[in-house]
């Protein structure tokens, strides 16, 4: 309750006791009332009294004023510092100030400031591009039986409440996906999510829209399309094709797209077109499809523009044959890092730096 609205619940509170107390002494049996009853009667209210100012100085308090506040506190400017030095010099506003430390140090103006520099906190943290949100999502599986598969997510970059009606302001979007022996929890907690969400702040200026799923690796590229086309539907990506980071396993399914390109998977003439509709470029990290794959099917991505940054641990024999045949077949730019097989969890900040630079060299 507001701070004045205490005080009126405690006054009445207060009265409401007194008049009870007076109430029964006036029906006391004797027309005269002896010394002990005044006592008793005297007693009674000034330990009601002491109560009641008790009670309403441990409630929290918040102060609402009205009316000129600038003639009882400090100036603005005055207010401003008061807060400062009442968190300790640190400015935040996560930590909590006292009213009544305020109200003694800085008048009712530094409680109107704090005030007005707390409204909306939320509401700017939600369009914070650099805060990680998560969420879930569904879509069909594409399996016979059907039914409903849940995809979590976790998010940072803009948000999309339109479909790109200015293609200049379009951002950068990248999906991350995940190994088999991982979740898209591993993108968080090494930190990587946390690097390229920072490009966002004002300084640097970036326009990354990152999403880390928890797509099954067993997803071929008729999943990964419906997936796909659920988080457009639910305004978590443009519609435009997107950047794929898949290490290991989940390169399944890009590999597959190639494959359904170049072959007669596809159910539908539509679902050709699928890896150019949704991929712009490519990043794996020693995916194991690779090897498995047609030499067809990696041509295909050099014929269609669509570049691609292979990334392999120097601990990692196999890595290293995913990113030699790529680099011979589909012109891939490699990279080798310190690490095993999941490098870019061995190396993040070397992992980040590439992806960067990648990103930079082909102007996505």
């Amino acid at each position: 309750l507001p701070y004045h609205h205490k005080i009126i619940l405690t006054s009445l509170s207060f009265a409401a006791s007194s008049n009870n107390i007076m109430v029964s002494i006036r029906q006391s049996s004797t027309r005269s009332l002896t010394s002990n009853t005044l006592k008793l009667a005297a007693f009674a209210v000034l330990a009601l009294t002491l109560s009641s100012v008790l009670i309403m100085f441990s409630l929290p308090q918040t102060v609402t004023t009205t009316g000129n506040a600038g003639n009882t506190g400090a100036s603005a400017t005055e207010a401003e510092a008061t807060i400062i030095a009442a968190r300790g010099g640190s400015g935040k506003k996560s930590e909590e100030i006292s009213p009544n430390q305020l109200l003694r140090k800085g008048g009712v103006n530094a409680i109107l400031l704090n005030a007005n520099n707390n409204v909306g906190e939320d509401e700017e943290d939600e369009d914070d591009p650099m805060k990680i949100t998560e969420g879930k999502v569904t879509y069909e599986d594409a399996n016979k039986g059907g039914g409903a598969k849940l995809l979590s997510y976790y998010h940072c970059g803009p948000t999309l409440h339109d479909t790109n009606a200015n293609q200049e302001d379009a951002p950068t979007e990248v999906v991350l996906l995940h190994g088999a022996a991982f979740t898209k929890t591993g993108w968080k907690t090494s930190g990587i999510l946390d690097t390229f969400c920072e490009i966002n702040n004002d300084e640097d200026g970036g326009n990354l829209l990152l999403l880390a799923l928890d797509l099954p690796v067993s997803a071929d590229g008729v999943e990964l399309g419906i997936a796909f086309d659920s988080l457009v539907r639910n305004q978590l990506l443009s519609g435009s094709p997107v950047i794929f980071i898949s290490p290991s396993a989940s390169g399944k399914g890009i590999v597959d797209l190639a494959e359904i390109m170049v072959g007669d998977k596809a159910s539908s003439p539509s679902k050709k077109k699928d890896l150019t509709r949704i991929v712009k470029a490519w990043i794996p990290v020693a995916s194991g499809s690779v090897l498995k794959a047609s030499e067809e099917a990696l041509k295909v991505f050099e014929t269609y523009e669509i570049p691609i940054l292979s990334i392999h641990g120097d601990k990692d024999e196999m890595g290293k044959k995913v990113t030699e045949m790529l680099g011979s077949t589909a012109n891939a730019k490699t990279v080798e890092l310190s690490g095993g097989h999941p490098v870019y969890l061995d190396s993040p900040d070397e992992f980040v730096s590439e992806v960067l630079q990648f990103l930079e060299e082909n102007g996505l």
